[in-house]
């Protein structure tokens, strides 16, 4: 019997609740073959490829949502997607991660795009380039004073 992709949609829709339990009861009776199966997948190509896309589309809604639609710097304009950042308004990154994780250095990431997902967008955050995320860091002097012991003096161009 040939495989019909278009008939599977069409099954699943139908009987989806069903189908979503049986998984379910299947998965608690056999978590260690679960556990091997996802593992297997994710480690191989076509398993990163896809945590790859994912990760994109998780990031990319983050960034449209918070940029109100512009994907670009709220202050500057600029909109290469590889330079924008999520920046706290109020300067609480690391303390915020600390709450959440209990390590500063914890909580970056896709974890972190996914947790502002999940949780519906919550307010407090802009998106922010680079350049106006490190100027706003030094300005309002947002950063570890062991890590950056320099301290920069910002001379006017005429």
């Amino acid at each position: 019997m040939a495989y019909n992709r278009e008939a599977c949609k069409r099954y699943f829709a139908r009987n989806r609740d069903k189908l979503l339990e049986k998984r379910k009861r299947w998965v608690k009776m056999h978590p260690e073959r679960r556990c091997a199966i996802v593992k297997k997948y994710m480690n191989s190509i076509k398993g990163r490829r896809q945590r790859l896309h994912w990760n994109d589309q998780i990031r990319q809604e983050v960034l449209r949502y918070y940029s109100q639609g512009t994907m670009a710097c709220v202050k500057c304009g600029f909109s290469d997607v590889r330079a924008l950042q999520m920046d706290h308004i109020k300067g609480n990154g690391a303390q915020e991660r600390r709450s959440l994780t209990g390590s500063q250095r914890q909580g970056c990431g896709i974890w972190f795009w996914q947790r502002l997902r999940s949780a519906g967008f919550p307010s407090g955050y802009q998106i922010l380039c680079a350049n106006c995320n490190t100027i706003k860091r030094f300005e309002n002097r947002e950063f570890n004073q062991l890590a950056m012991p320099l301290q920069f003096k910002i001379e006017e161009s005429a």
